[in-house]
């Protein structure tokens, strides 16, 4: 049992951020210093990303990008952002 071998669980059934990005992602642990999640709403136009990563500050690491689109006019991404300890 995962709670008797001390893991932490979560129900994420109801979760819209579960349901289109992380139950896609597959590995084990991973620390990465400094990360942070954010989940948008991307449109889906020429060079959005291109505009998207240009915007990010250059002393930025992009951890985990994940993009789900549906056949709408916009797709939705989490996104990874390793930044700096100020």
């Amino acid at each position: 049992d995962l709670q008797e071998n001390q893991f932490t669980c979560y129900d994420l059934s109801h979760s819209d951020l579960a349901k289109n990005h992380v139950r896609h992602f597959a590995g084990g642990r991973s620390y990465v210093p400094h990360e942070r999640l954010f989940r948008f709403d991307f449109p889906e136009s020429p060079g959005a990303l291109q505009r998207f990563l240009l915007s990010l500050d250059i002393s930025w690491n992009v951890s985990a990008f994940h993009y789900r689109n549906h056949g709408h006019d916009f797709g939705r991404v989490l996104v990874g952002i390793q930044v700096p300890e100020k």
